[in-house]
């Protein structure tokens, strides 16, 4: 039974799993910031037609009309974000599985997670796999925690530069020396 689950979580078949999660994940953060524009927009012409309606002699309509954009609009904001927060907790949860998976290599957490490796081991800090630790430091836009092979945040996809990730070597660096 082992051998048969070892068999189907290959790297490929891994990528190929995840790549249709993180397809999905995508398709529904989409699909919720539709739903928000398209809440706008029927606000705007719930409150257009209100306004067309004053202009031909109903003024009662427009501040009617006002209140139904208004809660409509705000329903349908407040859908498109729901949805697109499901969207976002899915590609969390997907990040967590890729990051924790043992049947995966760094590059291809990379690949599937569509970011940029960049090695440790070009800046001069090799550390030994057998340890598995790995630089990690703050994110110095939203202060998350990020891993140091990473180009962007994953929360804030804020640039990661040289000289914070070299920094952050520097002071891993600096640990290992002082044990």
């Amino acid at each position: 039974m082992v051998a048969a689950s070892s068999a189907s979580a290959t790297p490929q078949n891994l990528k190929k799993r995840y790549s249709d999660a993180y397809l999905v994940s995508k398709v529904t953060v989409s699909f919720g910031n539709l739903i928000k524009i398209i809440g706008v927009l029927v606000a705007g012409v719930i409150i257009v037609g209100a306004l067309f309606m004053a202009s031909q002699g109903a003024g009662v309509f427009v501040i009617g009309g006002i209140v139904v954009a208004g809660l409509s609009g705000l329903l349908f904001y407040l859908l498109g974000v729901l949805v697109a927060a499901n969207g976002q907790v899915l590609q969390a949860t997907l990040d967590s599985a890729v990051n924790s998976s043992p049947f995966l290599t760094d590059a291809d957490r990379a690949e599937i997670m569509s970011l940029t490796m960049q090695g440790l081991e070009a800046r001069g800090a090799a550390i030994s796999a057998a340890q598995n630790r790995f630089v990690t430091f703050d994110c110095p836009q939203c202060g998350t925690t990020i891993h140091q092979r990473m180009a962007q945040c994953m929360f804030c996809n804020t640039p990661l530069t040289d000289e914070a990730i070299d920094t952050a070597v520097a002071a891993y660096k600096a640990r290992q020396s002082s044990r």
